[in-house]
């Protein structure tokens, strides 16, 4: 019978310096340890991070968890870190112990790795060569370069990170959050099974550690999947100071590495007096790499259904968007004003864009059009349901000093007063230009500035008559009828230095012509239709 060989070097305080070994056996142990120690740190990195990706657990979009979803981003990029080759390695034990024949390295008695920013300690570690297993027994605790401290019972895993198994796992992170599972399984290099996982960012109680905590989350098992690159989760409760407060048997979303997933998303319900009682539920549709399209249906029990779609599309040099809405209302008599009482059909279509035409010249553009005034606000479209609506379309132009900027601008008034609507101006264009050049013959720069502005208001802005002036004399916002504005505006200037002394002269005129066709103002403000002009040094 073949005697099985080993060899035992004794480390009191300090790490042995395995390079230094003057015999083939030492030499092989050094090897066998190193492999031992960076296999083990890359592996437990691993397994934290895998840990740490699948707590964004349910309810994620409408409980604290929600912050942690980020987290959870960033432990997908744990996985793919890679350690850093040149990193220097410190590996202390009591002893470490090596076997020729079965080509096992075993560190044990107060085992501390050092490796790459990871510090792993426990009370046994070993590497099988054969098997390509890693194991650590007793008091397992990592801590990582960004902070996270993992705690484990035992951990075995294999080489390649395909099969392995950890007992009594717990993550904390440096912000306070804490993930903890009875044990976790992996299997075929494809899934990863938590068994009991509890998840909380709430501090434990000094004065009673085993008090629950403000709020939790658990789940009987959660599922990480890496062929379907989901997040599985089974029998899932969220708790409140240790009362349940909500349960869901079955539920599932992609893990972080899915940057986008086909599939139905978070559905909400509310209640309004005019409304009734509403339930949203919408589906994206990630149609390929750069385009995506999200249909939302809401029902609402006084007013019908409310449908929606959102199209999104990237490009290289930029991107645009389309949205529609729409409804049919049931019931116009739950409103107490116009234009809610009068129309019966309603809806909007809206369009954003931005794009990049060449590396100086850019254009974009936000434009809403709805059936009457008020209707993203009564029904809450995201986006445009705000009270003010700017609508706007640009070209913009940069070259050196110089700047180029032709836009138009239409405002919407989501209000129930029809003159207010009517009262704003659409302006088209506002043409803004820029030009600096520095002339080589006389020096210093030469500007040209030059303001183009046509407007038009559809109806008198003004006081209203609740607040006009005890003298009567009622102020005039803007007047109904079409502006016109152009001012041109040459200069130059020039600094010279004398003995220390800074001189900067400079000359400019500037030009500027007005033109009014308005039908009407307010009070004693009169309106002289046609035009004037101006020249003038300045």
């Amino acid at each position: 019978m073949q005697s099985r060989q080993s060899v035992s070097l004794p480390m009191p305080a300090v790490q042995a310096t395995l390079s230094h070994a003057r015999n083939y056996t030492k030499l092989k142990l050094a090897d066998a340890s190193n492999r031992l120690s960076k296999t083990f740190v890359r592996k437990i990195a691993l397994t934290s991070a895998l840990a740490t990706s699948v707590v964004a657990l349910p309810l994620l979009q409408t409980s604290p968890v929600s912050g942690f979803y980020h987290s959870a981003a960033f432990a997908q990029e744990l996985i793919n870190r890679e350690t850093d080759p040149n990193a220097q390695l410190l590996l202390q034990a009591d002893e470490l112990i090596y076997d020729n024949d079965a080509e096992i390295v075993t560190a044990k008695g107060n085992v501390q790795l050092d490796y790459d920013g990871y510090n792993v300690v426990a009370d046994q570690v070993s590497y099988n060569q054969i098997t390509k297993r890693v194991k650590a027994r007793g008091r397992v605790e990592i801590l990582e370069p960004n902070g996270n401290r993992v705690f484990a019972d035992e951990i075995d895993l294999t080489d390649d990170f395909g099969d392995g198994f950890v007992n009594a796992l717990r993550v904390e992170t440096p912000d306070d959050t804490r993930f903890a599972a009875e044990s976790a399984e992996r299997f075929a290099g494809q899934k990863t099974v938590f068994n009991h996982g509890v998840y909380t960012a709430c501090k434990a109680c000094k004065e009673n550690p085993e008090k629950p905590p403000i709020w939790q989350v658990k789940a009987q098992k959660v599922v990480l999947n890496g062929v379907t690159k989901t997040v599985t989760y089974e029998k899932a409760t969220f708790e409140l100071f240790g009362m349940p407060i909500a349960y869901l048997p079955y539920f599932s979303h992609a893990d972080p590495s899915v940057k986008r997933k086909s599939g139905f998303l978070i559905p909400s319900a509310r209640y309004d007096d005019e409304l009734g009682l509403s339930y949203r539920q919408a589906y994206f549709w990630a149609v390929s790499d750069t385009q995506d399209l999200t249909i939302t249906g809401t029902g609402y029990s006084k007013q019908g259904f409310l449908a929606q779609a959102d199209w999104k599309q990237q490009f290289n040099n930029g991107f645009y968007t389309l949205h529609a809405a729409g409804i049919r209302q049931l019931d116009r008599s739950e409103f107490s004003t116009p234009p809610d009482t009068i129309h019966r059909d309603r809806g909007l279509i809206a369009t954003t864009g931005e794009f990049d035409i060449n590396s100086r010249w850019s254009v974009g553009w936000n434009v809403m059009a709805q059936s009457d005034d008020t209707f993203g606000n009564t029904y809450n479209i995201e986006g445009y349901d705000w009270a003010n609506i700017t609508n706007f379309a640009y070209l913009r132009g940069l070259h050196d000093r110089s700047y180029f900027d032709l836009s138009s601008y239409f405002y919407d008034v989501q209000t129930t007063g029809f003159q207010v609507e009517d009262e704003q101006a659409f302006i088209l264009p506002s043409l803004d230009y820029n030009y600096v050049k520095t002339p080589e013959t006389i020096g210093g720069d030469l500007t040209l500035d030059v303001n183009i502005t046509s407007l038009t208001r559809e109806d008198l802005s003004a006081d209203a008559a609740a607040n006009i002036p005890a003298n009567g004399d009622q102020r005039t916002f803007g007047i109904d009828g079409d502006t016109a504005r152009a001012s041109v505006d040459l200069g130059w200037k020039r600094t010279f230095n004398t003995n220390g002394l800074l001189l900067t002269p400079s000359l400019s005129i500037r030009a500027d012509h007005t033109t009014v066709n308005g039908f009407q103002a307010a009070g004693s403000e009169a309106i002289a239709t046609g035009g004037t002009s101006r020249f003038m040094p300045t």
